[in-house]
């Protein structure tokens, strides 16, 4: 093959997998400027929150002797053999399913939804109300840190995974919400 039939094919290439991974009336096809890193914005976000919820986030001291650490899986999981399904529930909801839930349609709509069709305002309804509930398992972790403090029996400090997840909301709050106002551009241009 020469050099040009090779540059051709590639390109044939190149155009059908940006038809398969960016919908023709997708946000992501429409992108311009910054909003070409929102692939980046989006990934960095799913790493950070796996590192989050899987690393410590706080460590336990009790009688200045005995020290635990928690993951945010490993306290749910704590609260569940402990026969609390309730609260490590409520925790797994707000931490784990609302997060991977707004990160899935935050992906699935830059990408996939298509832009001009009426339903596309219900997933952008859709991707803001998932992101009023993300925040909440940051105030968990942050309330039971001050409640170990306060109840003067052990000890609580923050650690990494703490500031990974944290780091992995605020990331996703904002991708999410740049995706909300290009589908408002959108929505408002037709």
């Amino acid at each position: 093959m020469k050099r040009r039939e090779i540059i051709t094919v590639l390109g044939r290439v190149g155009r059908a997998l940006r038809r398969l991974w960016h919908a023709e009336h997708s946000l992501s096809a429409r992108a311009r400027g910054l909003d070409r890193l929102m692939d980046v914005a989006l990934a960095a976000g799913m790493v950070l929150f796996a590192m989050g919820i899987t690393l410590p986030v706080m460590t336990v001291t009790e009688l200045w002797v005995f020290e635990n650490e928690f993951s945010i899986l490993g306290g749910i999981a704590k609260l569940w053999s402990e026969g609390e399904p309730l609260l490590a529930g409520v925790v797994a909801a707000f931490s784990i399913a609302f997060p991977v839930i707004k990160i899935t349609l935050a992906w699935g709509i830059w990408h996939h939804a298509d832009a001009t069709r009426p339903h596309f305002r219900l997933f952008i309804k859709l991707l803001a109300i998932s992101g009023r509930w993300s925040m909440a398992d940051v105030f968990i972790i942050a309330t039971a840190i001050m409640i170990a403090k306060i109840a003067g029996f052990a000890d609580a400090t923050s650690e990494a995974g703490l500031y990974y997840f944290m780091g992995s909301l605020a990331l996703l709050t904002g991708a999410t919400l740049r995706i909300e106002r290009a589908g408002e551009k959108v929505g408002a241009g037709k």
